[in-house]
């Protein structure tokens, strides 16, 4: 039967206050695919693309990073056919610097509110991410907007704040977390299975990608609670470890670096004109908390085992694929193109005698 859509459940929500954002505006990009009926490759079109950074809570100033690429669209019916869609008003908006983010008003009642939204099946949700770079993969989960919305609202004294994903998948590991000196942190990583759908129509499978979540401290109206702890109990107890589950939990995001640094002056003799600024480059770091799981299925038997090692599987000949076409593009630009002399190309044989074109050293 394999794997239905209606169970690969992979949804975030989001709202609070729009603390940052750089959206580019491209008029000339070009299509990389066809859709028929509709473009071809090279069309050209108007891109946006970027990111949207929502401050989910203001007493830890955690945000979560929601990445943009979407394009110019008009309404397709009704009164309003022909014109830009609200996503396009804002995009064009936030394109051209228009709209206040905390990180300049640095005033919660001066900053508008943002929330992030989707209806079935184009809900706001994790990302699978992988590519070669210098021959080696690269693998990242994404919080991308996809078909989703963003909407941006008036400013207000108490904004809603929200941050909390769901998503389904199979447990393939419960271990205790270690530093970079294989020390123990006292908090759990859980590793999870997440199926997806990838391609389209006739060339649509069915992926999984690993999700690794931490399970540490948490809070809710009953009172204080360590979901690592439950979790490992758990695994001792009746088991965990290859069962299908809900997964709750919220996007924890952060940065280091970015300060900015004259350099001092004491006393002494003083130049004058430009001075040099040092810059420290920010680094951002992101992870995903788990707050919370319930089995699914009967007895945590959603999923099924083959279905979901197959979708591992069909992942990995999707990342062989990407590796061959890698290096296939490596070794077209590694084989050197024959130099021409300045004259030009020559039309006929070659005479022993120099190039047209005088030669320059350096």
């Amino acid at each position: 039967m394999g794997i239905q859509d209606r169970d690969m459940k992979n949804k975030i929500e989001l709202s609070g206050i729009l603390m940052a954002y750089n959206i580019k505006k491209d008029d000339k990009a070009k299509r990389m695919f066809a859709r028929e009926g509709h473009f071809e490759v090279g069309d050209t079109y108007t891109r946006y693309n970027g990111f949207v950074d929502v401050l989910t809570d203001l007493e830890t100033g955690n945000y979560v990073r929601v990445n943009v690429d979407t394009e110019y669209k008009t309404y397709q019916s009704g009164a309003s056919k022909g014109q830009p869609t609200a996503m396009t008003d804002l995009m064009e908006d936030l394109s051209a610097k228009k709209v206040d983010s905390y990180n300049k008003t640095k005033d919660v009642s001066a900053t508008p509110t943002i929330s992030v939204w989707g209806r079935e099946p184009y809900h706001f949700q994790f990302s699978d991410n992988f590519y070669f770079k210098d021959g080696n993969l690269v693998e990242s989960i994404q919080t991308n907007l996809g078909f989703a919305n963003l909407t941006i609202g008036d400013p207000v004294k108490e904004p809603q704040f929200k941050n909390i994903f769901a998503v389904h998948g199979v447990v393939s590991d419960i271990r205790d977390e270690v530093d970079k000196n294989e020390d123990p942190t006292g908090r759990t990583i859980v590793d999870a299975y997440i199926p997806y759908a990838y391609g389209r129509d006739e060339n649509k499978k069915v992926l999984a990608f690993k999700m690794p979540l931490v399970a540490t401290t948490c809070v809710d109206e009953e009172g204080e609670y360590d979901m690592g702890e439950i979790l490992q109990e758990e695994e001792q107890d009746a088991g965990v470890i290859g069962y299908s589950v809900l997964l709750v939990g919220s996007i924890r995001w952060w940065q280091e670096g970015a300060s900015q640094q004259a350099p001092k002056r004491e006393g002494g003799r003083r130049g004058r004109g430009k001075s040099f600024v040092e810059t420290t480059q920010t680094r951002h770091f992101s992870e995903l908390v788990l707050e919370g799981y319930d089995f699914l299925g009967e007895d945590g038997d959603l999923f099924d085992e083959e279905d979901i090692a197959d979708a591992i599987k069909a992942r990995q000949i999707q990342v062989e694929t990407k590796r061959k076409k890698a290096e296939e593009k490596a070794n077209e630009s590694s084989i050197e193109k024959p130099r021409m002399g300045r004259g030009g190309a020559s039309t006929g044989g070659s005479t022993g005698g120099r190039a047209s074109g005088r030669k320059r050293s350096w």
